[in-house]
């Protein structure tokens, strides 16, 4: 097994969990903004 090859893969796959950890708390942020907006619309009226 070559080392590099290993090491590239490993250190790829943690930049794609990040990647994915980050959109999904982005996600989360969102669905709150939303439903705060919602709700608050909701009290208006």
């Amino acid at each position: 097994m070559n080392k590099k090859w290993l090491a590239s893969l490993n250190r790829n796959h943690l930049y794609k969990a990040r990647q994915l950890q980050a959109i999904s708390y982005l996600s989360i942020g969102l669905n709150i903004v939303l439903l705060l907006t919602l709700i608050w619309i909701m009290g208006v009226k």
